[in-house]
């Protein structure tokens, strides 16, 4: 487990898993922190006090660390903690405004772990709830007795008090031909104006495979800009869908993040794969100029 996380040009950190405990009686994981000063990496282990065993997932954004329920920011001169409202998954956003993805377990009686997004605020974490009761696409009908759910990949601010969340849809239905209940997923994102939230339905294709959005960054003109793992990178503006495929020479592009910069442009990062699903992945990053 690595992660990258900065706050400012000479202020960087590498974080990377040095040790996993077997049960919950082993000691706690350490993790080696090695920080860059601008002009030299130094490296030093450090306890984080949480389990990775247990489920906790690390995640860096700008001068943010979360591991588990626990959120660290670097206010310059040391580590600050703020507890979380679940446990995290994702950090989105930027360093003055992050977001925090949590996994979705709609049917968990409790209640922190329902909570699947949550941004912050001068006064702490505060949760972000989701609509509910959302409507199926045309032509849809859930039967399965599981509750649908909505798994967030992303988010992307677009104003002072509008966001969008990117991410996929799930919901149960009955296989005509060999009569079994399935899972069936859809694209979707979401835009929150003042509290008021709007669903727009992902694009889709003549393939039988989901193509999942897994990251959203804002287009600088209030539009859109979404990515999909299966190396697509999809526009939205007006209401209408474009796309982008990631070129590459040889083999299949995979999406795994996007990042957009001050001047409209917008960067993925992934991997090329010698074919679909393969395991020989080779780091790949590209940029889309406005």
């Amino acid at each position: 487990m690595v992660r990258l996380g900065a706050a400012s040009a000479d202020r960087a950190w590498l974080i990377v898993e040095s040790a996993s405990p077997m049960s919950p009686e082993d000691p706690p994981a350490t993790y080696v922190v090695s920080t860059w000063d601008g002009q030299a990496w130094r490296s030093e282990r450090v306890d984080l006090g949480v389990q990775s065993a247990s489920g906790e997932r690390l995640a860096a954004q700008g001068a943010w660390v979360l591991l588990g329920d626990r959120a660290m920011r670097w206010s310059g001169t040391a580590w600050q903690t703020a507890p979380l409202h679940s446990y995290s998954d994702k950090v989105a956003g930027t360093t003055e405004e992050p977001w925090v993805i949590a996994a979705p377990y709609p049917d968990d009686e409790d209640e922190a772990a329902r909570i699947q997004l949550s941004r912050w605020t001068d006064r702490g974490w505060q949760a972000v709830p989701l609509p509910e009761g959302m409507t199926l696409p045309p032509g849809t009908e859930a039967i399965h007795p599981d509750k649908p759910s909505t798994d967030i990949a992303g988010v992307a601010r677009t104003g002072p008090e509008e966001f969008w969340v990117a991410g996929t849809f799930s919901w149960g239905e009955h296989e005509p031909v060999d009569e079994e209940d399935i899972t069936v997923s859809r694209s979707l994102v979401m835009r929150n104006v003042a509290g008021q939230w709007s669903c727009w339905w992902g694009p889709t294709d003549d393939s039988d495979q989901p193509d999942s959005f897994v990251d959203a960054v804002p287009d600088g003109r209030g539009g859109l800009w979404a990515a999909s793992e299966l190396g697509m990178l999809w526009h939205l503006s007006d209401g209408r869908w474009t796309r982008e495929q990631a070129p590459v020479d040889k083999g299949v592009p995979v999406i795994k993040d996007l990042a957009g910069s001050p001047g409209g442009e917008i960067y993925a990062l992934g991997g090329i794969d010698s074919e679909r699903w393969a395991e020989d992945t080779r780091p790949a990053l590209w940029r889309l100029e406005p």
